[in-house]
């Protein structure tokens, strides 16, 4: 295929052949183009759909290019003994540590989403702890002081074991441990109106069929969507009202299903395709990343977001849980019926729910009133 110059020096792409990428556009596969010894060399880069990126592209050329011009440098690094990116060694993390795992989707998505386009291309010697405080300060703008942990969290995890499998110097010193720990508040996260989970319900309906069933199940039980993506059949008592859930992070529990959903998992139960309830056309579980991709296209879609910077305020996923504890909250259930339903293993996770139930509390407080009363 003909090669297309961007307005990026020496950086070009080509569509492939019969290649699609998730969005439903041609694929694209990034090329770079640089002189060595007098030689115009060209170099592949990668494709769009493996998540390789124009900035890729211009990053690695201009190494290349800096390499050539100054060698010096190059050979500082290779003393220095660190001599691989941070792509190269979330590669040997992810088939090495996360394939081993429940859900490696989850570090995929953050990875792609948060670490590569900033530092894929970089070797780790260069990831300085000054560079990784401003990136932290960057996130916390638009994202959650949890989110901002999370991805420290896994730089730091790819860092450590690369570094026990001997792919890195014993001696190196991972940049997170210099940054401060930041403080995680989460309180401030929005959850749907009831007209507004009605309105995406509505329109998931004619836009996505299974993302539909995923969105219901989660507002009408609170489940996470790794969890919902984990229910088999054999999972499911419509009798008794339960889902039984098998999950690494929250463990075994029972979701109870309401008559609304019962109906939908009736439906879901009669697909003899494959033994997990939801599941692709392969009858495979369902990747959480894509789920997640296609929620968050269907958020824009309608406009949930619009004009929305901060992430404590934005709809996600998640959100689908927390307006399934906020409206119990708004409704008198208790604090500690919430956290049982939901799974939450510490108690200050579901206090802040307690903002949401002030009428709640003043009922108490008439209830012992009365009580006393009627004891004179």
């Amino acid at each position: 295929m003909a090669r297309t110059k961007t307005r990026y020096v020496g950086v070009y792409f080509r569509h492939g052949k019969n290649r699609i990428g998730a969005d439903g556009k041609p694929d694209k596969c990034f090329d770079i183009l640089y002189k060595k010894n007098n030689k115009l060399i060209w170099e592949k880069i990668g494709w769009i759909s493996e998540g390789y990126t124009v900035q890729d592209a211009i990053e690695i050329r201009g190494k290349r290019v800096k390499a050539i011009r100054h060698p010096e440098l190059i050979e500082e690094i290779e003393k220095s003994g660190i001599t691989i990116t941070l792509d190269e060694a979330w590669e040997a993390f992810y088939t090495r540590w996360c394939m081993n795992l429940k859900n490696p989707d989850d570090y995929a998505l953050d990875y792609q989403k948060h670490l590569k386009p900033k530092f894929g291309s970089m070797y780790l010697t260069d990831i300085t702890p000054k560079i990784l405080e401003a990136f932290t300060q960057d996130l916390q703008q638009n994202k959650s002081p949890a989110t901002a942990k999370k991805i420290l969290a896994l730089f730091r995890n790819i860092f450590n074991r690369c570094k026990n499998w001997e792919m890195i110097p014993e001696t190196a010193i991972c940049p997170v441990s210099k940054l401060k720990k930041i403080k995680v508040d989460n309180e401030q996260e929005r959850f749907l109106t009831r007209r507004e989970a009605s309105f995406l319900l509505d329109a998931l309906i004619f836009i996505n069929c299974k993302l539909y069933y995923i969105t219901k199940i989660s507002l009408y039980s609170g489940m996470r969507l790794s969890e919902i993506l984990e229910i088999q059949k054999q999972n499911i008592n419509l009798n008794a009202g339960i889902i039984y859930i098998q999950d690494a992070k929250s463990g075994n529990r029972p979701a109870y299903i309401s008559d609304e959903l019962k109906k939908d998992l009736k439906v879901l139960l009669n697909d003899k395709k494959s033994n997990y309830v939801l599941h692709d056309d392969k009858g495979k579980k369902l990747s959480k990343y894509n789920i997640s991709q296609q929620f968050a296209r269907v958020i824009k879609e309608i406009g949930f977001n619009d004009n929305i910077n901060n992430e404590l305020h934005k709809v996600v996923f998640h959100t689908l849980r927390h307006t399934f504890c906020s409206w119990l909250a708004i409704d008198g259930v208790t604090l500690y019926t919430i956290s049982k339903l939901v799974g939450h293993k510490d108690s200050k996770m579901t206090q802040r729910y307690a903002k949401l139930s002030p009428d709640c509390m003043r009922d108490a407080i008439k209830r012992i009133d009365g009580n006393l009363a009627r004891g004179h």
